[in-house]
Order: C-alpha cells, then structure tokens, then sequence
C-alpha cells in the first residue's frame, strides 16, 4: 500500500514533480505505484532552507516518466504466483506541432500468501509538453490511482502456532483470520502544471503549481486480537490454544493539498566570482480530516478450523476523530553558490511562517522559522571533492497535548557534516564510478 523509506534515521518527505505530496495522517507516502515514475532522487540532511518543513532526515522526489517528441512505448505483461497478474503500458510522442505527449496506465489483480485476499490497482497517468515559444514551455500532468484490497489481515497471526510451538500443530502460512470480506479503499489524483521561460541565457523563471485529492477508506479490518486465546483457565489443555478473539479497527480518512512554487535561477559573474542565484516563493495548502474506530466485537474463531460468522457492523463506523486541521505555509527564500576558481561557498536562507487551524477543537497555532545552511566544497582536478557543510530543519507536528489541549510546538534539527565525494565518471576504458564518504551528526 505505501512505500517505507528512512533516510539518515527519519521518514522522509515525499515530493513528486518538484511539489510536495500530500503528507496524511498516520503515513508519509501517497503510495503511487513507481511504474509512474522513471527516476528518484533524495537530498540527505536538513533541507529546510530551499524547501521549508521537511524532517531533518531529508526529502525524496520522484520524477514522472517525461514526454519525447519520437514515437516510443513499451507494453509489459506480467504473471506470477498468487494469482498474480498485470499489464501496463507507457506511449510517448509528437501530438502536434510542438506539443508533445506521454500517457501510461497499469492495472494489476493479484492475491497473496494468505487465503482470501484480492487487491485490484488501477493508474494512468499523462503528461504533455507544451511549446509556446522558443523560450517558454508549460508542462500539464497529473495521475489517478484507484486500490481496493479485499480480505486482508496484512499477515497477523498468533505466536503459537507460528513461531512458538502449539499442541495441536503449526498454522500454515496462507492462514487467514481476518475476514474475507474485510475491505481496503484508496482513491487519489493529482493535476498540475509548470511554467518556464528563459528571459536571457543564465536568467530563468519557473513556476510550478499541483493540487492533490487523497482518499482512504477501511470500514472493516478484523484481525486477531495480541495475547488473544479464550481458555485462559488451563495452558496445560490442547484447546488453550484453538479459538482466539478478534478485533475491528476501521478508518477513513481525508486530504486535500495545493502547492504553488516560483523561482528565479540566475547565473551571473562579478569579477572572478561566479554565482548561482537561486531566489522564490512557495504556498501550500494542506487540510487533512481523519477518524477511526477499534471494536472488540467480531466472533471468535478456531485458529485451525475457521468458520467465518458475520461480523456486527457498528452504527458509527469511525466515532473517534483522528486530526481535522488545516495547514497554510508561506516560505520565501533565496541561496547562491559562490564559485572561486575549484573553490565553491553555497548560502542558503528561508523564512516561513506556518499556521495550523484545529478545526475540531477550534484553536490555532502559528509557526515563523527561519532556516538557512552554508557549505563549502573544494573540487579537485582528479573528480576528488572534500566538503563540510551546516544545516538547518524545521517540521510543524500535527496535533495537540492531550492534557492541556494546546498544539504541539514544531520540531527542529540540526547537521554538522563533513565528507568527500568522487566523480570518476570520465575515466577511461568505460568505468563510471561516483562515490561518497561522509560523517555527520544531526
């Protein structure tokens, strides 16, 4: 359902296209299948300066596969075990006359190792180029993806059984003791568009704007229940080890984002400095409503004889709410890197200021940060580069003290590193090498 990154001990941000996803409640990604995409890129560290809230760990941007204006596609079929099967596709070409075009789509069925369980994903995803003059160009693209999971318990199982032992024999690994008609839903698109132009060489303009729709519904996930077996009176008795109690957690939730992002890139000389400029502001827009429920209600079942008995369905699927906040986030910014013969000084400088609207206990919070970072990096003729760097990070945390009601204030990090980078990629013989060695403290 997600994809589960770590970068320098923290989750990182997702960005996709150079605007950031829409980050919901309890995850960090969006989940959209990487068919959609043709490379990612992550920058370790503290980032806040260019990119304002983000983890001290780092962000990751996937870039979605691009249009070429020569006819090019492919067409994938898949099969494989657990009744697994896939087709997907990408085609990409001229349209017209200086507009150019992609479009790929995938749908997978497939099951799993446990007995019951159907997930269907559907995705398509296009994305044009546009030509308006020699020097300007819009790229329009977007993606929806639908995923329904039926009858998953995502592999939850008692330890006797499993990986303890159990008198009365060992569960197979296609156990389910869920419910077959447990019930996963995810629906989410994205549409954007980017503007550039080149005034002059070295002097460009870029503004790149996306809104994001992400859904997600489970109105039921029955699953055993931890420490979970009925006869607790005799361990010594086979059958201390035959029925158990289940649980229903269900959630739902819902999140809307608008991000909006234009900069100036400017390179420019004074005497024997050479500079890249890079100067902007950014807006984003996320709110996020999400709630749940956990019921101890579901029938117990035999671990080794399952007989699956309706489950009750409660009359409020999600009484407890989750968050109901809306986030707003202003960031201006500006960074040069300054270049000295092989000798290169990056400064960096960001001003946000955040606000945090809890709609469900009606309190806001507001959040003004200043982030900034400096570098320095020595690029030797021999592709050996040495560099130390500082940086700076700041996340705003959704939520409030359970105690005293007030929000919880933003976290903040900091990185001292130093380290050595290797670009062999020119030697000969057709060796590319590209190292990196680094210590850092955050």
């Amino acid at each position: 359902r997600f994809d589960f990154l770590t970068v320098r001990g923290c989750v990182p941000r997702q960005y996709i296209d150079g605007s950031v996803a829409p980050s919901t409640t309890p995850i960090a990604s969006t989940g959209v299948d990487l068919y959609a995409f043709e490379s990612l890129e992550i920058l370790k560290g503290p980032v806040s300066s260019l990119y304002g809230n983000a983890p001290p760990g780092g962000i990751y941007n996937q870039t979605s596969r691009q249009p070429e204006d020569q006819l090019d596609g492919e067409l994938r079929v898949r099969v494989g075990t657990d009744d697994f099967a896939e087709i997907a596709g990408t085609l990409t070409g001229a349209v017209l006359e200086g507009v150019n075009g992609r479009i790929t789509a995938l749908y997978r069925d497939r099951g799993a190792e446990r007995d019951f369980v159907d997930a269907e994903r559907f995705l398509i995803a296009p994305v044009v180029d546009i030509e308006l003059g020699i020097d300007t160009t819009v790229r329009l693209n977007g993606y929806y993806q639908y995923d329904e999971i039926r009858g998953d318990t995502n592999g939850f199982l008692p330890a006797a059984g499993t990986i303890d032992p159990n008198p009365n024999g060992e569960l197979p690994r296609s156990a389910n003791l869920g419910d077959p008609d447990n019930l996963y839903e995810r629906d989410q698109y994205a549409i954007g568009a980017r503007l550039t132009h080149e005034f002059q060489p070295g002097l460009l303009v870029d503004i790149n704007v996306r809104y994001n729709d992400y859904n997600e519904d489970t109105p039921q996930s029955v699953t055993p229940t931890a420490g979970s077996f009925t006869n607790t009176t005799d361990a010594s008795d086979p059958s201390f080890f035959n029925t158990i109690t289940r649980s229903n957690f269900t959630f739902f939730e819902e999140c809307e984002a608008f991000t909006a992002d234009g900069r100036l890139d400017a390179e420019f000389a004074t005497g024997r400095l050479e500079h890249k400029l890079l100067a902007g502001v950014d807006f984003r827009t996320v709110s996020n409503d999400a709630s749940f429920g956990f019921f101890f209600d579901p029938p117990t079942i035999d671990i080794f004889n399952p007989v699956f008995e309706p489950v009750p369905q409660p009359a409020d699927p999600a009484p407890f709410g989750f968050n109901d906040q809306r986030l707003q986030q202003t960031g201006l910014y500006v960074q040069n890197q300054i270049g000295l013969d092989n000798l290169y000084l990056t400064l960096g400088l960001r001003y946000d200021i955040v606000d945090i609207r809890d709609r469900a206990a009606g309190t806001d919070s507001d959040e003004n940060e200043l982030s900034w970072r400096t570098g320095l990096t020595y690029e030797s003729d021999i592709g050996l580069a040495p560099y130390i760097s500082y940086s700076r990070s700041f996340e705003p945390v959704l939520g409030n003290d359970a105690i005293t009601g007030e929000a919880f204030n933003a976290s903040q990090g900091d990185q001292y590193e130093i380290g050595i980078k290797y670009d062999g990629r020119t030697l000969p013989g057709g060796v590319d090498v590209f190292a990196t060695a680094s210590v850092f403290h955050i």
